[in-house]
């Protein structure tokens, strides 16, 4: 019966549905156009409990690698993180690298000015500033980049592979309710007969 009155419900009001579910995702976008709440949000995402650490190894390897590569060509320092802040695929830890800019025009060091980047692993700031002492940099970023695209295939496989049973259990759960209700509608009919 419960079936019946959700489907009914559906079919009934299917168009209300489907303008609340329009309207939301155009309020979502419309909010996320202001810088504060793009800036929330990419934060948000990156403290997410299973995505979250999946997104922070990527942007530590798409960091790691942007800035070995352009190291390696011959860009200055300051240059090569103000271009990487611009490439992040997180508009939070972008603007966060960003301001490594004037740290680094201070004369600090790019160990320093990560170790002051949140979300930015601690191995990997650890890393840069062994490869900035010994003026192997670009390798070690370079290095640093590998193992983070690995790990962050890794996590993803986990996460999937977590996912995988929770899945099966709901689409289980919800086939076995819709046959569950059938059969009892059946027997009311028969009984009734």
């Amino acid at each position: 019966q419960i079936l019946i009155n959700v489907s009914d419900f559906f079919s009934a009001h299917w168009v209300f549905m489907v303008a609340v579910i329009a309207l939301a995702i155009i309020a979502f976008r419309v909010w996320l156009k202001r810088d504060s709440s793009r800036l929330a949000w990419e934060k948000l995402k990156l403290k997410m409990p299973v995505l979250g650490p999946i997104w922070r190894m990527s942007n530590a390897a798409q960091y790691a690698n942007t800035m070995s590569t352009l190291l390696g060509s011959g860009l200055h320092m300051t240059k090569a993180v103000e271009v990487t802040a611009r490439v992040l695929d997180n508009y939070y830890l972008g603007k966060e690298v960003g301001k490594m800019t004037m740290k680094l025009q201070e004369g600090r060091s790019l160990g320093e000015c990560m170790a002051q980047v949140p979300f930015l692993p601690q191995a990997l700031t650890e890393m840069a500033t062994v490869g900035e002492a010994t003026g192997s940099i670009e390798d070690t970023l370079a290095t640093m980049g590998q193992f983070y695209d690995e790990e962050t295939d890794r996590a993803s496989q986990r996460a999937l592979s977590k996912l995988e049973p929770a899945i099966l259990v709901f689409i289980a759960a919800f086939a076995g309710y819709v046959v569950i209700a059938l059969y009892l509608a059946m027997f009311s009919i028969y009984s009734g007969m």
